[in-house]
């Protein structure tokens, strides 16, 4: 299981993911937020960035917002675009 670095919402909503940890010195959290990203850091000195869930992390077991877990969120589909063929799009001229 992979360490994530977190960080709080300042209006008491639910913490972001910022990303999976790599490394951690003394004083920075070094992290990736995709698998292909480059690496990031963060200072350790924020208050607001963690690695331990907290309750407003959604996925703590005592969290309020666990309906955002990835693993319980329900599934969101987009509606399908449909394209036009382009005879029938509708052309204009100038007279």
């Amino acid at each position: 299981m992979s360490v994530i670095v977190r960080e709080a919402c300042g209006f008491g909503g639910p913490c972001a993911v910022l990303g999976t940890l790599v490394s951690e010195t003394s004083t920075r959290y070094i992290y990736r937020r995709r698998p292909d990203a480059p690496i990031a850091f963060a200072y350790k000195r924020s208050p607001a960035l963690h690695i331990e869930p907290c309750k407003s992390c959604p996925d703590h077991s005592a969290s309020r917002y666990g309906y955002l877990r990835e693993d319980t969120a329900p599934l969101v589909t987009s509606p399908r675009r449909t394209t036009t063929p382009s005879s029938e799009r509708w052309t204009s001229s100038l007279c």
